[in-house]
């Protein structure tokens, strides 16, 4: 974003923490990355609830969505915490 709004300070920190991150950044990523992973699960959660209410087609085209995101948040946690966690070593 920092290269967008160059005349916005908390971009411009933002950009310097995530190329120079610390533990406490860290932290702060994977806490992000949990709390997608928590909400992609749950709305798998919420569709089987709302399994009656959908034909088999809605149904199996909202599954494969969202368990596909949910797949795609634990990916990008690990990816997070590879990279960032290389970083901070």
């Amino acid at each position: 974003m920092a290269k967008w709004y160059p005349d916005v300070a908390r971009y411009a920190q933002l950009e310097q923490r995530l190329l120079k991150p610390d533990a406490e950044l860290l932290e702060e990523i994977l806490q992000e990355k949990d709390q997608a992973i928590v909400l992609a699960h749950e709305s798998l959660l919420h569709l089987e609830l709302a399994r009656g209410d959908l034909s088999s087609e809605q149904y199996g085209d909202l599954y494969w969505r969202l368990a596909l995101l949910e797949r795609t948040a634990v990916i990008w946690r690990l990816h997070a915490e590879a990279f960032f966690g290389y970083k901070v070593l």
